[in-house]
């Protein structure tokens, strides 16, 4: 399955926008900041946090119990749930970091135990560094396999790790056992080889372990942060911050920092979205103007044009399309193979001056489901979808003492297997075909944004190349554009930050435009080579990781002092934040291995 996300403007009179922008701001996200209170003060909170996982039947039950309050009262049963779905997704999202966070600052920690310089190796297995080189050799000989490949170099890391965690573990002699250790710190830190040289570069070993240390600093950090917090729509929580900076010296330099983050921050003054995950949610139309229009479940009474480019619009005239197709069958239709999975209602500040729903644009934000938009790709979903749902069916029906609600459920999974063989017309195109030993991967950097190369992983050759230039052609010269427009931006914004003005500056959308370019050279060049997957670089983290490396650069060259190492970084984080994606920086900082996923 292959979602996209696209949006649209949505128009409305006065009347309708100040309606919705009342019952958002009013009644629908002081609910969603509640239910984000309550579930951090949850008793099994902590528990939560540990797992990881957030069981979503304790916020229905929150959420249940918040409908009379008065406070939240009188939305429609959409909009309520919607506030529930966003608080789960927003915890779901941040259990999922911490628990990710947790688990990297574990492996930096280990790893941080058994990095040590050759010299302190030999001090703690008392032998020489050859009987260290010896042993190690013998390890290598004992846990790799035959075949060198990338898969080969990862198990045999697996193992050396098992092997040290076992080594401090066992009850063996303890010569030989802080031997084995010594040795497997030793593979490891020199990507499971013997180095040639048996000479260490000293400084360059200090300054990794620097970065290591830099990398465990920022996790703890991440670690500390703050649980997810609401949207403080009327101001109320930075003018408490204010009064309390006025009128309190902080404790410490925790408070410090947090009270100047709070009052350093812009505050967000948008409503949260409305989630709406039922794609019968909206009911599409032509209205008398001959344009696309829709309802709103739950505000029925209000009717919404759409606004959208060419690049959009024949995805809305497919829902329309879908929709009809539905009320003309009688509704035989099942909605598992509509093309709109799911949307959103969001609104988006604009410099239009007065009341706040004029002074927001409202847009409609739709997944779809790529697959649905052909004859084929539709019968390959009908092929994955019967399946499960005759799987879930059979389950359900095998349980006894059924509620109500799960009786509910049958007979929706029922209604789907029924009609799931009456789909909506759409055009036939033939489907991909790739082949799979064919890969095209994709490098990114700031110095130089996008490089792809084809490659054969059966013979390890390499097809093709390209570089930025190549695969933007005649497109180059935007390349340097949007930097410059980047540098007079950050000029603009520092002059009229220092004047107390608007930092906001209108954007050319160059960047998105060049995105699109490289998106589709990157196609081509699949599609030449008949590649059978795109891969992409593994970019999780990647921040962590080159913050880290500069912070310990700029600490070896200018030791103890604070202000010189930030300024020495300075550009460089300038252009972090301005590159569109997260960027690998191996190819500027260091000679890494790139490492891909594929998607």
């Amino acid at each position: 399955m292959s979602q996209i996300t696209i949006q649209c403007q949505l128009f409305a009179d006065e009347a309708a926008r100040k309606y919705l922008w009342q019952l958002m701001t009013e009644r629908n996200t002081p609910l969603v900041n509640e239910l984000l209170r309550l579930v951090a003060l949850h008793p099994d909170f902590v528990t939560w946090r540990k797992r990881g996982k957030l069981p979503t039947a304790e916020v229905t039950k929150l959420a249940k119990a918040l409908k009379t309050d008065p406070r939240f009262s009188n939305q429609p049963a959409k909009f309520h749930i919607s506030a529930e779905k966003t608080a789960i997704y927003t915890f779901k999202s941040w259990l999922a970091i911490q628990k990710r966070t947790q688990h990297q600052l574990e492996g930096k920690l280990s790893w941080l135990r058994m990095l040590r310089s050759n010299e302190e190796l030999i001090a703690d297995c008392g032998q020489d560094l050859e009987q260290i080189r010896t042993k190690a050799q013998a390890l290598i000989l004992r846990y790799q396999s035959a075949e060198d490949s990338a898969e080969s170099q990862k198990n045999l890391r697996k193992s050396l790790y098992q092997a040290y965690d076992l080594a401090e573990q066992t009850l063996c002699e303890q010569k030989e056992g802080s031997l084995t250790r010594s040795a497997i710190a030793y593979l490891l830190k020199n990507r499971c080889q013997i180095p040639s040289d048996t000479d260490e570069d000293l400084k360059k070993f200090l300054k990794y372990r620097r970065k290591i240390e830099n990398q465990v600093n920022r996790l703890t950090q991440q670690l500390e942060n703050r649980l997810p917090q609401g949207r403080d729509l009327t101001g109320e929580k930075f003018l408490k911050t204010l009064e309390a900076a006025t009128k309190n010296v902080p404790i410490d330099n925790a408070e410090a920092s947090r009270w100047q983050s709070q009052l350093l921050k812009r505050p967000n003054l948008v409503p949260f979205p409305i989630v709406l995950e039922s794609n019968m949610d909206l009911k599409w139309l032509i209205n008398p103007q001959g344009k696309i229009g829709l309802h709103v479940g739950g505000i029925s009474e209000y009717e919404f044009t759409i606004g959208c480019g060419q690049r959009q619009l024949h995805y809305f005239q497919r829902f329309l399309s879908d929709y009809q197709t539905m009320l003309a069958s009688g509704r035989q239709h099942t909605s598992s193979l509509f093309l709109l999975r799911s949307a959103k209602l969001i609104w988006v500040p604009r410099k239009d001056k007065g009341e706040p729903w004029n002074m927001y644009q409202l847009y409609l934000f739709c997944t779809l489901d790529t697959q649905l938009l052909t004859a084929e790709g539709t019968e390959l979903v009908k092929q994955e979808v019967s399946p499960k749902t005759t799987k879930k069916l059979v389950m359900m029906q095998g349980k006894s003492n059924r509620t109500d609600t799960q009786d509910i459920y049958i007979k929706r999974l029922q209604t789907t297997l029924n009609r799931i063989d009456r789909p909506f017309h759409r055009p036939s195109k033939p489907l991909y075909q790739g082949r799979s030993n064919i890969i095209v991967a994709v490098s990114m950097g700031l110095q130089s944004p996008i490089t792809a190369i084809a490659i054969d992983i059966t013979t390890q050759k390499i097809l093709a190349y390209r570089n930025t230039k190549q695969l933007l052609g005649d497109n180059y010269q935007l390349v340097n554009r949007q930097r410059n427009l980047q540098t007079q931006q950050r000029h603009s914004s520092h002059k009229a930050q220092k004047k107390g003005l608007s930092r906001q500056f209108s954007n050319s959308e160059l960047g998105e435009h060049l995105d699109r370019l490289f998106a589709k050279a990157i196609v081509e060049l699949a599609q030449t080579y008949q590649a059978g997957s795109i891969a992409l670089p593994k970019l999780d983290q990647i921040c962590l990781s080159i913050q880290s490396e500069l912070d310990a650069k700029a600490q070896q060259k200018i030791p103890g002092y604070v202000e010189a190492q930030k300024q020495y970084t300075k550009q460089i984080r300038i252009n972090l934040h301005n590159w569109s994606y997260k960027p690998e920086f191996d190819e500027v900082l260091s000679p890494q291995t790139q490492a891909f996923q594929h998607f």
